[in-house]
């Protein structure tokens, strides 16, 4: 123990070893606030190098944009001048043509891409030049497609949802002249146009009284009308011995239930007074009286 101790007092008396110790350390020290500063600063260098680079990300996204922008704004403008000229003129026309003679700007082939989805716009695909056209609302193309539309609108069945009036606005834009069409066949009587008293809007229908287009009968069918003639009541009979279901008359056996059916009076029947719960049992006193037999 004592020489342990006398080892201990003798370094402790050697101060060069105590100096050294502290060099050692302090280079140590040096060395470790180097590295940590090295690294700090490559660490800082680092996210300077990521924030550099998502500015200059977002700048090209903005400059992208931009330039995005510029390009749709000039084919709405070039699409909206097409669309107008479309409607004015509502006839087949070439593409290359109205984007040089209306000024438009952009890309033609965006352009293109646009008129395709447009709803008012139609293009005929597979010719050349490309050629464009106004879509209307309707397919109708001339008078006689519109007396034939009207028509077909008003043969619809009955007792369905279905509306036999039509938005004059929306016939009169089918084609180039359909108003003065529109306006002759009104005044011939072949067409009504109502307007709405609340929303002011024109509505044009086809009269029940207007006279359907003619055919003409074969004269060979009724050469045999004619000929082949049999009485009323044995035509079921012999459309079932064709092997044809004979049509039900519907319309005859409601007319004859409805006329032999009377209306007869409803009476009220009385309610008959009837006790279900009795209260007051212990006073059998208060029902010694007779009872009211109805209760009305």
């Amino acid at each position: 123990m004592s020489s342990k101790v006398s080892q201990l007092e003798k370094l402790k008396l050697d101060t060069a070893y105590f100096d050294e110790l502290r060099r050692k350390s302090e280079k140590e020290r040096v060395r470790r606030q180097a590295g940590a500063k090295k690294l700090k600063e490559e660490h800082k260098q680092k996210r300077l190098q990521r924030e550099q680079q998502l500015k200059l990300e977002q700048q090209r996204r903005e400059e992208k944009q931009r330039r995005q922008a510029k390009v749709s704004v000039e084919v709405t403008l070039s699409l909206k001048k097409v669309i107008d000229h479309l409607t004015k003129v509502k006839d087949l026309v070439p593409l290359d043509v109205i984007f040089k003679q209306l000024g438009c700007k952009g890309s033609k082939q965006k352009l293109l891409e646009l008129l395709r989805k447009s709803p008012y716009a139609e293009v005929k695909e597979g010719t050349k030049p490309l050629l464009v056209k106004y879509k209307s609302k309707y397919d109708i193309s001339s008078k006689t497609e519109l007396e034939a539309f009207m028509t077909k609108l008003w043969r619809q069945p009955l007792g369905v949802d279905v509306v036999h009036g039509v938005s004059y606005d929306d016939v009169a834009d089918s084609y180039k002249g359909c108003e003065e069409d529109i306006a002759d066949l009104v005044s011939k009587g072949r067409f009504y146009v109502v307007v709405n008293p609340k929303t002011q809007k024109k509505q044009l229908f086809y009269p029940d009284s207007a006279p359907l287009p003619a055919k003409p009968l074969d004269n060979a069918l009724l050469q045999l009308w004619n000929e082949d003639k049999c009485e009323a009541d044995k035509l079921d009979d012999l459309l079932r011995a064709e092997g044809i279901r004979p049509a039900t008359r519907v319309f005859k056996w409601r007319s004859v239930a409805r006329a032999g059916k009377t209306q007869k009076k409803k009476v009220a029947k009385k309610r008959e007074y009837r006790a279900r719960n009795l209260t007051n049992v212990h006073m059998p006193e208060l029902f010694q009286s007779k009872q009211p037999e109805t209760f009305n």
